[in-house]
């Protein structure tokens, strides 16, 4: 008599409309797999091999990314262009919002480096992202998750009244409704931190004593990575427009005429659509104010301690 193999077969088997694989007469009932050293002994039906499964149709995957609760991407409409998110003016931001951007009394001190009445001399401190993502937070701010109004217009020394100078790996950027640009920022051990640049205009920022500093800062991101972005490639999904391949559907390309990446920047209102999008890894060297932020899951953030670089001053591209 001829041997039997024992050895599962990696075919895959045709799909129905369901999704599923089409019943076999002698088989396991669906859902029992067999794989290696367990065959058809496996009685509680779970899946031991991956290698014997197909991939679902597109209606059942459209199901189940529902039931889970995934953000459905728009209705393509009929002249092939996705269907746009509604167009966003960004806007100052509220919390701590003075802080971030040099509007608080405090900005008086920023840089200056005195410690307990001993002046150090100003200058800007040199550390790394791991340094910064283990400082503590102030005993009076501890949580990272929860807000403190009494440092809404006024800074946790020293970090906050520290000029910071970090080497890092930018691999992503995003616009933010407030009109920053947040850059996650990657150190030598895979530990993230953000670094923002607001929009440099006294409708966002003020009387900011940083203003040319931040202008220049912007500047440098827009050269690099935002006068780079093609519209043909980025689709709507959830608030924001992302790389077209952040969503398994396939969707018609977004029109060019339609997408600004580039908010305004003489003071004038602009309707825009937000974005994020992965950059290439470029080394920089980043030097910028530190700022404690709630954590509130944010792309890149410190989950430790929730520290930035907040305003961005300066960026040398390594």
């Amino acid at each position: 008599m001829r041997k039997r193999s024992s050895k599962p077969s990696t075919e895959k088997k045709p799909l129905t409309e369901t999704g599923a694989a089409p019943k076999s007469k002698g088989k396991q009932p669906r859902g029992v797999i067999a794989g290696p050293g367990n065959g058809p002994s496996k009685s509680d039906g779970s899946i031991v091999d991956v290698n014997t499964l197909a991939i679902v149709s597109n209606l059942v995957a459209m199901k189940i990314k529902r039931a889970a609760g995934i953000p459905s991407v728009p209705t393509p409409m009929r002249n092939n262009s996705a269907a746009l998110l509604p167009e966003i003016a960004t806007k100052p931001g509220v919390e701590r919002w003075p802080v971030k951007t040099g509007q608080d009394p405090d900005r008086v001190n920023v840089g200056k480096n005195v410690l307990a009445g001993e002046d150090l001399g100003a200058g800007i401190v040199v550390a790394t992202i791991e340094e910064l993502i283990a400082a503590p937070r102030p005993a009076d701010m501890p949580n990272p998750n929860l807000p403190y109004n009494t440092y809404q217009s006024r800074r946790a020394a020293p970090v906050e009244t520290t000029i910071w100078q970090l080497d890092v790996t930018i691999t992503a950027m995003k616009l933010e409704a407030d009109g920053d640009y947040h850059l996650v920022l990657q150190g030598a051990s895979g530990e993230t931190m953000i670094a923002e640049v607001p929009t440099p205009t006294t409708d966002f920022i003020g009387d900011c004593p940083w203003l040319g500093n931040i202008q220049n800062a912007r500047q440098a991101v827009d050269a690099k990575f935002v006068t780079h972005l093609s519209p043909a490639a980025f689709v709507a999904f959830g608030d924001m427009l992302v790389p077209r391949e952040c969503v398994s559907d396939p969707l018609p390309a977004l029109s060019p005429q339609t997408i600004f990446f580039l908010p305004s920047v003489d003071g004038t209102a602009r309707t825009i659509q937000l974005f994020k999008t992965q950059v290439p890894a470029t080394r920089a060297r980043l030097t910028g104010v530190g700022f404690f932020d709630k954590v509130h899951g944010q792309m890149g953030v410190s989950q430790s301690n929730g520290i930035e670089l907040h305003p961005l001053l300066k960026i040398e591209w390594l």
